[in-house]
């Protein structure tokens, strides 16, 4: 399966996003070991569409980037505030702090189990 999405990026052009999605296909898949209350908000498209709006929005204000550098800082620096509201800094919490440790748990549980190279 992984080797089918990475032939369409691929296909595609999008040589990046596939190299990017090679190296860290676990990191993207840690949501399976997440509980099922996180899985649920997690796999919802929400949280991203509303990213995805707040980003255009801040980057259309600039229109033409001199660099892919400067891009990415501007873009880096409204993923971080975004990320405080959305962690529970701010009244606007999606996922609940407790349910975040919950989740932080698990992952952490799991990635301290022994990897079975023959899977």
């Amino acid at each position: 399966m992984i080797q089918n999405t990475l032939a369409v990026f691929r296909a595609d052009n999008q040589h990046k996003l596939a190299d990017w999605f090679e190296e860290n296909v676990e990191e993207c898949l840690t949501i399976i070991d997440c509980p099922p209350e996180v899985q649920r908000r997690l796999r919802t498209s929400y949280i991203m569409e509303s990213i995805n709006r707040q980003l255009k929005r801040r980057t259309n204000v600039i229109s033409i980037f001199p660099s892919e550098t400067s891009l990415l800082r501007i873009v880096t620096a409204k993923a971080m505030d975004l990320s405080d509201e959305w962690e529970g800094i701010s009244s606007k919490a999606y996922i609940s702090p407790d349910k975040l440790q919950q989740a932080a748990e698990v992952l952490q549980a799991a990635s301290s189990q022994p990897q079975n190279p023959a899977a």
